[in-house]
């Protein structure tokens, strides 16, 4: 993908996620955009979740299934922010809309367990 790719909700792409800290995702991995294009075009960053192959059963793990390529389990516990042209984002696959949903529902019920 050229830099001027602007990713849209539910893209999935290869992403470099290196410098990392402790216990964060870490290389370049596949990952699913949450936020829409319109907030991309804005900003020039993306809230997304790592995927990974490495399945552990943990209960913020969201099973992908009835994607084309994307495989694995998306970290719904682990929102990173990231700038996706410095990140060298590359769409490949689509992620299923009820994958999607249930991402965005582990991550909003994290945001609002969060004591005040």
């Amino acid at each position: 993908m050229s830099v001027s790719y602007d990713p849209e909700a539910g893209d999935a792409v290869w992403l470099d996620f290196t410098p990392h800290a402790g216990h964060e995702t870490a290389g370049r991995h596949p990952a699913i955009v949450l936020t829409p294009r319109a907030y991309q075009v804005a900003t020039g960053l993306a809230l997304v979740v790592p995927v990974t192959t490495k399945a552990k059963g943990g209960s913020f793990e969201v099973p992908i299934r009835g994607a084309k390529r994307l495989k694995g389990v998306a970290l719904a516990n682990e929102l990173r922010t990231i700038d996706f042209a410095a990140r060298q984002a590359e769409k490949f696959d689509d992620c299923p809309i009820e994958v999607l949903a249930k991402i965005r529902d582990i991550g909003e019920a994290l945001l609002r367990s969060i004591d005040k």
